[in-house]
């Protein structure tokens, strides 16, 4: 039995209503829609958005059959509206016509929610707000009478306000060490180089080339390591629910690209993407431009170096050095990642050419190579930076080259 979750994130306060708002779920509209009406939305953290609702409901107060409160997980008191029959078939037509779009929902001539559509919903709607016992009841028998059958919180997933002391540990501002989708290096800025900052019940992710969203937050009241994060106006991205973990200074998150759905794990997987972040001020990622300075590459460049080319990639800052005849030394560095982020880049470079990925013990554990014609590359995992070394060097042997990445590993060490 599939179950709709709609979470009320105001308190409740008595007013008279009309019939038609005691409740109602609306399509959420535009401004300039005939007959659209204003309305307010507070969000958990006081952020305020303005949203206008088509002037008729698709469903209403007759569509509830039974109201009661009961306690839902974390002792929060909620609730559950069971629908008619009618109402049920309604919920589940409106939802699967509506896909992508938002609902409106108004309890108590009160603006609660306006969550977006995910798919097909019917049954049984779970109010859940900050409700203290007295006025849940209270508003509970104005919706309908009590029924002995819903006195069990839904094994679906809950979204409540945000619990602060699931955010607690995640207030601030935390750069994005680096993305991964199925444990490869995410090379497109718009992933990865940004930052996540944690305000209240609010996130402003802002991505490597400087574009910003922000978003409201909810807990998962079934999953405390999980949120759902509802974008804010005038965000045009989808709601999201991630999975996060925090250790020590680092928090890693995953979620799916393009799915509302969220994952149950970290593991590798398609469109999974898998950020970690470093809290801000505790991220300091040596410059490759200066490493390589460090090591020697005048000496691998005798004809004359150009002005370095800075960029940040995906996976971290790149620098490369050339010189006028085209030769070329490119170093990446990767920072935040782990033995199965270097196994999947390695097996990126083994099918162009799986003889070729030889090992390189001599620069540690988790350190191959792979040379394609004047083309060498040094993939090494040292202190939880990838590093990856890239030569175009014709006439210059390996050995030369694993000189130089070992110069290399040793500014990163120290």
């Amino acid at each position: 039995m599939k179950r709709a979750f709609l979470a009320a994130i105001l308190a409740f306060a008595p007013a008279a209503t009309a019939a038609s708002d005691l409740f109602g779920v609306y399509l959420v509209s535009t401004a300039d829609s005939p007959g659209a009406r204003k309305a307010t939305l507070i969000w958990p953290g006081g952020a305020v958005e303005i949203v206008f609702l088509d002037s008729a409901p698709l469903l209403e107060a007759s569509a509830v059959a039974a109201a009661d409160v009961e306690i839902g997980p974390g002792g929060v008191s909620q609730i559950r509206l069971v629908l008619t029959a009618e109402g049920a078939r309604k919920l589940s037509e409106l939802t699967s016509r509506n896909v992508g779009r938002r609902l409106g929902i108004v309890v108590d001539g009160q603006l609660r929610s306006a969550p977006f559509v995910t798919g097909s919903m019917s049954k049984d709607i779970v109010v859940v707000g900050s409700f203290t016992p007295l006025e849940a009841s209270a508003l509970a028998k104005k919706l309908g009478p009590p029924s002995a059958s819903i006195r069990h919180p839904s094994a679906s997933p809950q979204f409540v306000a945000p619990d602060a002391a699931v955010l607690r540990n995640l207030q601030g501002t935390w750069t994005v060490l680096n993305a991964t989708v199925n444990s490869r290096v995410v090379p497109d800025p718009k992933f990865g180089g940004g930052t996540w900052t944690f305000d209240g019940g609010t996130v402003t992710a802002t991505n490597g080339v400087g574009q910003t969203e922000r978003f409201a937050l909810r807990t998962d009241a079934a999953s405390p390591a999980a949120l759902h994060l509802e974008p804010l106006p005038p965000s045009n991205e989808r709601a999201l629910r991630i999975l996060f973990k925090r250790e020590s200074e680092r928090l890693t998150v995953a979620f799916f690209d393009g799915s509302a759905t969220g994952p149950e794990d970290f593991s590798p997987a398609p469109k999974k993407v898998v950020l970690v972040l470093a809290r801000q001020g505790r991220t300091a990622t040596p410059s490759p431009c200066d490493i390589l300075g460090k090591a020697g590459m005048a000496s691998l460049l005798p004809g004359g170096v150009r002005e370095p080319e800075r960029e940040r990639r995906g996976g971290g800052p790149a620098c490369v050095f050339a010189d006028p005849a085209g030769r070329e030394v490119l170093l990446l560095l990767v920072p935040g990642a782990d033995r199965a982020v270097f196994e999947a880049e390695a097996e990126r470079l083994r099918p162009k050419a799986p003889q070729a990925l030889r090992q390189e013990p001599e620069l540690g554990r988790t350190a191959v190579s792979v040379a394609r014609g004047y083309h060498v590359t040094f993939l090494v995992l040292e202190k939880e930076t990838l590093l990856a070394l890239v030569f175009q060097l014709p006439g210059v042997d390996i050995a030369t080259l694993r000189e130089f990445t070992r110069r290399v590993l040793a500014e990163i060490r120290e």
